[in-house]
């Protein structure tokens, strides 16, 4: 009986030294396909689509995936769904940080199980993390002023802070009635493409 799990992972295997053994092709597509989003004179949304379609109609067709409400005069527009907004995420991340990228793709000790751009941005951050310098435990760490016995931890002032803080439902409700629905949405992928940087893959995934 053929294992299905044993076949998909190894097809993922090959996907991903695929993406690593052709990283200055990806490197190439990515530059170009995002260089319209860089500089003063980047496109907006609505101008992107339409310089896609006209640039890359089939890759455009894949990535706009889904259509979105329909406007004022009941018109709807094609616009990504989650994974196309990850796998647009990875593009940018690819485009912005070339170095960064090759430097990723050039080594096999992290990111190996990425098969798919969406996974890109994650893998790299992760790559870089692993590059930093590791910090040793200083003397202070055990014995300094205010681990123990500093007066704030005394009166539970942290805690207090900590159980003050609003929940991000809350958040989110606050953030509507202060700006558009369009807006919202705006800001919302500019949280995301942020807070991606520093992520956990599983955070991620549970949004793509």
């Amino acid at each position: 009986m053929t294992n299905i799990i044993l076949e998909i992972e190894q097809r993922n295997d090959d996907n991903n030294a695929y993406l690593k053994d052709n990283a200055q092709a990806v490197l190439k597509m990515a530059n170009k396909l995002f260089v319209p989003k860089m500089g003063d004179d980047a496109l907006g949304n609505d101008d992107y689509r339409e310089w896609l379609f006209k640039e890359d109609k089939a890759f455009a067709e894949y990535m706009y995936d889904e259509m979105g409400k329909p406007n004022k005069k009941g018109i709807s527009k094609p616009i990504m769904g989650q994974h196309k907004k990850n796998i647009f995420g990875g593009i940018k991340t690819i485009a912005t940080d070339n170095e960064g990228f090759l430097e990723w793709a050039n080594q096999f000790d992290i990111g190996n199980e990425v098969s798919s751009l969406a996974k890109v941005t994650a893998s790299i951050n992760k790559y870089a993390k692993s590059l930093e310098p590791k910090t040793e435990t200083g003397a202070g760490d055990e014995t300094g002023a205010g681990d123990e016995t500093g007066a704030g931890d005394e009166t539970g002032e942290n805690e207090t802070i900590e159980n003050a803080k609003p929940s991000l439902e809350q958040i989110a409700q606050e953030l509507l009635k202060r700006f558009t629905p369009d807006e919202c949405v705006k800001l919302s992928e500019m949280l995301y493409d942020m807070a991606c940087e520093n992520a956990s893959d599983e955070a991620i995934e549970k949004v793509a």
